[in-house]
């Protein structure tokens, strides 16, 4: 794989070619870590509340709005709340938090920039965009406006994966990047019923 990288990007540009394996293998790694992290905070913090972290008030109340508040009494009804008290109950990040989570990748960063640069721009990218992109895909997942990106198939490929996790909060975990539920085995596979109602939203 890495002799097949060096030769295309060997017929790129110079400026390119100087860093595009490392851009490219820094990107990879920072998406790989991203699913798991993802996984985790989904999984351990907004779903299981882990006991230690819930001594921090604000993790209790992640768990609390996730876990009680968006599944078990507002977003019943996957594609649309009514109750406006509970309509963005868990639904985006706020800016603080994406800001919150830029500042505290800062000594990952530093420590993976002794080594590669690149990679570390690679990982505060990946972050970012990964944050955003939750935000827009899990608000219109759940208040669906229909633009004409949520026509594509790698959104309602997600849209579904996102559909049977809350028909089954033990599986699904990832959002954005669903590779962590095939590694480690969380992947929830979809049964006739679901399968009817996964049709009838459009996905």
């Amino acid at each position: 794989m890495e002799f097949l990288l060096q030769h295309l990007l060997g017929s790129l540009p110079h400026s390119f070619g100087a860093y595009g394996l490392e851009i490219v293998l820094g990107l990879s790694i920072a998406m790989l870590f991203g699913s798991f992290f993802e996984y985790f905070i989904h999984k351990h913090v907004m779903h299981r509340g882990l006991p230690l972290l819930r001594k921090k008030r604000y993790f209790d109340q992640q768990y609390k709005s996730h876990a009680i508040l968006h599944h078990a009494t507002y977003y019943k009804k996957f594609d649309y709340e009514d109750d406006p008290l509970g309509k963005e109950e868990s639904i985006a990040f706020t800016k603080e938090e994406i800001v919150a989570v830029q500042i505290g990748l800062l000594p990952a960063l530093v420590f993976i920039a002794w080594f590669s640069p690149v990679t570390a721009i690679c990982f505060s990218v990946v972050a970012f965009v990964h944050n955003n992109t939750w935000n827009i895909i899990h608000r219109e997942m759940h208040q669906p406006k229909k633009p004409n990106w949520s026509r594509t198939a790698l959104y309602r490929f997600l849209a579904r994966h996102h559909f049977l996790h809350h028909r089954n909060t033990n599986k699904n975990y990832n959002v954005v990047f669903p590779l962590a539920d095939f590694i480690l085995n969380t992947y929830a596979v979809a049964t006739v019923s679901d399968r009817d109602e996964i049709a009838s939203l459009g996905y």
